[in-house]
């Protein structure tokens, strides 16, 4: 008898804790968001290493990007070392920056949320309902693709 209440009582927890709302980006005191204005410092000759957040939570592809500050962009994709180019803006004013490339995605805008992680060189970054999409675990001033 005591095994089956240890047993529900932690399908009870495990089902609690799967119902928990996640933070919003703008509600965890661990964020600082990245604003508009700043992006083009930010952005202007940088390469960030990262990965995409599948929707349940799992590591996705790997990326590098580069960053130019006349606003064109390069992007591999890992596994298949894929390169394409494009371009990013501050053109959306609800997003921190948006990017577009020739092939990725059939050329189609995206545009983001970008937050900081305090007290650490990460970045994370958001869709614009504030659902993550992707962590930049390096950046580093320059081209190096």
């Amino acid at each position: 008898m005591k095994k089956l209440i240890l047993l529900f009582s932690l399908i009870t927890l495990f089902a609690l804790a799967g119902c928990a709302k996640r933070l919003k980006p703008w509600n965890n005191p661990d964020l600082i968001k990245i604003e508009r204005e700043d992006i083009t410092v930010l952005l202007a000759d940088i390469t960030m290493w990262g990965y995409v957040k599948n929707k349940n939570g799992s590591k996705g592809v790997k990326f590098n990007i580069y960053f130019n500050e006349d606003g064109t962009s390069e992007i591999i994709v890992w596994p298949n070392g894929r390169i394409d180019s494009g371009w990013w803006d501050k053109s959306d004013p609800n997003a921190t920056y948006c990017t577009w490339y020739k092939n990725l995605k059939g050329g189609n805008k995206d545009c983001w949320l970008l937050y900081k992680v305090i007290g650490s060189d990460r970045y994370e970054y958001y869709f614009l309902d504030g659902t993550i999409r992707g962590i930049i675990n390096k950046t580093k001033p320059g081209y190096h693709m």
